[in-house]
């Protein structure tokens, strides 16, 4: 980008992969921990398959 290199030998060399992907799954679960008690107020397909046992 703008002359800068961005892959080596099929790796990204400008950012620390790692430390994204880490600080996604950690934002991921974040959101999943303030949602866990709201899931069922949904009243999804989702939710009826988990509660009749499908899932």
């Amino acid at each position: 980008m703008d002359g800068d290199l961005v892959l080596e030998d099929g790796e990204v060399v400008t950012v620390d992969e790692d430390t994204i992907l880490e600080a996604a799954n950690d934002r991921a679960a974040a959101v999943f921990d303030r949602a866990a008690d709201a899931w069922r107020d949904a009243d999804s397909a989702l939710v009826d398959r988990v509660e009749t046992g499908w899932l």
